[in-house]
């Protein structure tokens, strides 16, 4: 495994990659030595250029995992634009589970990709940003640089 960081305006972001594969990203460490690749120095630029409001999409050989319904909700999730939001209802519909918001919730909190399939653009039906894995208060930085 590779491994990568990254200051950003809301704190380090740690990279974890495998040989040809984004294995995941996230606010807390992995404890392991920096010791980068291809796949982290390319999450790195992309997430740099998000940043700098340079980058709407990412496009990053991600290593997605997970039930069909999990996929479903991953796809459903990447599906949201830069500066847009949905609901976990909506994402409940266009992953074709209309009834399962509470669980389009649980798969946005154990996404391994925050940012880069953006679990963030996800709030709760009456327009609260609802739960974030990372703090509520990422969740509404990282949509306050979407909005401009």
């Amino acid at each position: 495994m590779y491994y990568d960081k990254l200051d950003s305006q809301i704190g380090i972001i740690y990279i974890k990659a495998s040989e040809h594969l984004l294995e995941a990203i996230s606010f807390e460490p992995f404890d392991l030595v920096i010791k980068p690749n291809a796949i982290t120095n390319m999450a790195k630029i992309q997430l740099s250029e998000y940043f700098k409001e340079e980058r709407k999409e990412f496009d990053l050989p991600l290593n997605i995992e997970g039930t069909n319904f999990e996929l479903a909700v991953y796809q459903a999730m990447l599906k949201i634009a830069y500066g847009q939001t949905k609901s976990y209802g909506d994402l409940a519909i266009a992953s074709g589970h209309d009834k399962a918001y509470r669980a389009v919730g649980s798969v946005c909190g154990k996404n391994k990709f925050p940012i880069i399939v953006p679990c963030h653009r996800v709030l709760k039906a009456d327009g609260q940003l609802g739960h974030y894995a990372f703090g509520s208060d990422i969740k509404a930085k990282l949509l306050e640089l979407e909005s401009h």
